[in-house]
């Protein structure tokens, strides 16, 4: 009888973030239907854990999916034109290394999340 509250759970999150995506496009956002939903699933995970059935977590299989999907659209937005801008963002590119090395240093698991999305 668990099946049921996780496939209702499941739905509920994954509308709520197809929405979030939806609003965080109307609103000009970068990365929309990634951030969107992350601010807005992960804001009812931390405010609101009591809706959650006990011990939920999100289907592995269709997280695959969706990070596949997250790829494609940010692989999508590798154009010419951001090769062309790499030295302007060199400073940036050295800023987020440097980041990333000092989280490693700091919490080896922190530097982890910090290098790879969907860890």
């Amino acid at each position: 009888m668990a099946a049921a509250p996780t496939f209702v759970t499941t739905l509920i999150l994954t509308l709520l973030g197809a929405l979030a995506g939806f609003l965080a496009d109307l609103l000009g956002m970068p990365l929309p239907y990634m951030l969107g939903p992350l601010l807005c699933v992960g804001a009812v995970a931390l405010g609101l854990p009591h809706v959650l059935p006990t011990g939920y977590s999100y289907p592995a299989r269709l997280r695959l999916i969706f990070i596949a999907v997250i790829g494609l659209i940010i692989g999508a937005q590798v154009t010419p034109e951001l090769f062309t801008a790499a030295p302007r963002l060199a400073l940036s590119f050295g800023a987020l290394i440097v980041f990333v090395v000092i989280c490693q240093a700091y919490n080896s698991q922190t530097g982890r999340l910090c290098q790879a999305d969907g860890v």
